[in-house]
């Protein structure tokens, strides 16, 4: 509220220090009738002292906080940046809404490739071989297949079968002999296939289950993935790509196969001055040197020449075509067997030549001989059957010629089971206290091989009394059987001459009855 100022007190207001210096006296307005009225020179004053103090602040505010030209642009600069990023926001989610959801685009379906016309044309192949041993046997026959399409029409693949040589088997054997395709790898587009089909004569039953088919590379056999039929005799495999030149059929070693003939392990050889697997009395007999363990020079000892049948002094000659040994063949029981050719043969006739001595020139000998399997019994059966006191375990079983085999403990012993019929090899030491043959019965053992039995289709009438040209024993046709007659005294009591006795040619058979006695 202002007051009105009387102008005779005027004189009393002290300019410079903005106050009345005498008393005033005032009388009181009512306040709806009082309306006051600053001097103008005062008005002045005042608005002078406002803009001062403001100044006076305003240098405050400066000295607390002074703005500089840099921050203000890095302020400008901020908010700058704020509005660029809040637009792009705001225009996304516009651009958003305005087009609608992402449309998913949809890859157009790949068309079958068209396969050309010279593609389609490009025939199969099949390319076969096969493996024979000297004497012309097939050991085994191989079919490399490239299905259509899958080897270029211009390359050439050659496929051939050998047998196996300088390759190593201390870790797997060979079975039949090595596939080899040439004369580059090539490279296929499908996969291919080999099948190896083996001879069953050449394996045994451990070794067939274990068949398989494998390459050979950087002096290394690798195992293939291999299905294998026994009952065809045949290992087959798929490749992905063919990754050797050199393929064959394998199976890996076991400590049964190294000792698969070894002969009498508890009993020692004779003196073998020159290591070469032949004791010295065998080099007499094979007239090699006792001295010089490979004979021929042909890079194989001559121990193991004589076991696999080989001539000792004559290279790539096998042991058959030579002077040292001879066959001996029985017809009656369809076998044949090597022996020494200066060591004699003795069938024994009142066996029916069932039982044949092969005599040595020291104390020993061997014996081949033949049994009934009345009871078709497997040969392990059969062998537990007649050696119950012997731990079947210890029994090693084999494959001889293509038939079911087993060893006794002592590998003294070869039981080989035929049908119905068990036939034996044994070698009798005799009076030796150190084995000088062992060798020679791994030979014999090798060569041992059954005839095809030739059927006579004639008939003679009961009554005949018929023999053979190489035995003195004489039969007696009877029902369709020969049955042999005991003895000279046997013949002449039931009153028979000896002109009626008829000589036939061995090939002619029949079954053998009862025995006359």
């Amino acid at each position: 509220m202002f007051e009105e100022i009387d102008r005779k007190e005027e004189k009393n207001f002290n300019q410079s220090e903005g106050k009345f210096e005498g008393k005033k006296e005032s009388k009181e307005i009512p306040d709806e009738e009082f309306i006051s009225v600053m001097p103008e020179r005062f008005r002045e004053g005042k608005i002078e002292y406002v803009k001062k103090k403001k100044r006076e602040i305003s240098k405050e505010i400066k000295k607390e906080k002074p703005i500089t030209k840099k921050t203000k642009f890095g302020l400008t600069i901020f908010l700058v940046l704020i509005i660029i990023v809040g637009a792009g926001i705001g225009f996304y989610f516009w651009l958003k809404s305005y087009l609608g959801p992402t449309p998913v685009l949809k890859r157009p379906k790949e068309k079958t490739p068209v396969i050309t016309r010279k593609e389609e044309t490009i025939p199969e192949r099949k390319l076969s071989a096969e493996v024979r041993n000297k004497e012309n046997k097939l050991l085994s026959q191989a079919t490399l297949y490239f299905p259509k399409n899958s080897l270029e029409e211009k390359v050439v693949v050659d496929f051939k079968g050998e047998m196996p040589q300088n390759l190593p088997t201390s870790t797997y054997d060979i079975i039949g002999g090595i596939y080899k395709i040439g004369p580059d790898i090539p490279i296929v587009s499908k996969p291919v296939s080999i099948s190896i089909k083996y001879n069953k004569d050449i394996v045994n039953l451990d070794q067939e289950k274990n068949l398989k088919i494998g390459y050979f590379k950087d002096d290394l056999w690798t195992i293939l993935p291999t299905s294998l039929d026994t009952s065809i005799q045949t290992a087959s495999t798929t490749l992905n790509i063919i990754p050797a030149d050199t393929f064959a059929l394998i199976v890996k070693k076991t400590k049964k196969e190294k000792q698969k003939f070894k002969i009498a392990p508890q009993i020692s050889s004779s003196q073998d001055t020159d290591k070469d697997g032949l004791t010295d009395v065998e080099e007499q007999i094979y007239q090699t040197g006792i001295n010089n363990p490979d004979t021929d020079n042909d890079g194989f000892l001559d121990g193991a020449e004589i076991s696999n049948l080989n001539n000792p002094l004559v290279s790539d000659q096998k042991l058959a075509l030579s002077n040292l040994i001879k066959v001996y063949t029985n017809k009656k029981w369809n076998y044949s067997i090597f022996y020494p050719a200066m060591w004699i043969v003795k069938p024994l006739p009142e066996t029916d030549e069932t039982q044949v001595m092969i005599v040595t020139n020291t104390g020993e000998f061997f014996e081949v001989s033949v049994t009934e399997n009345p009871d078709k019994l497997s040969i392990k059966d059969w062998y537990a059957q007649q050696s119950p006191d012997i731990d079947i375990s210890e029994a090693e079983l084999t494959n001889i010629a293509g038939y079911p085999a087993i060893w006794s403990p002592d590998k003294l012993n070869l039981y080989i089971l035929k049908n119905n019929n068990v036939y034996i090899l044994t070698y009798n030491l005799g009076t030796e206290k150190e084995a000088n043959f062992k060798t020679t019965f791994q030979m014999m053992i090798k060569s041992f091989n059954f005839l095809e039995k030739k059927t006579y289709t004639g008939n003679r009438p009961d009554g005949t009394l018929i023999k053979y040209a190489s035995s003195t024993t004489v039969y007696l046709i009877e029902d369709g059987k020969k049955r042999p007659i005991y003895s000279e005294e046997v013949y002449e009591r039931l009153g028979y001459k000896k002109w009626k006795v008829i000589t036939i040619p061995d090939d002619e058979t029949y079954p053998t009855g009862e025995m006359i006695k």
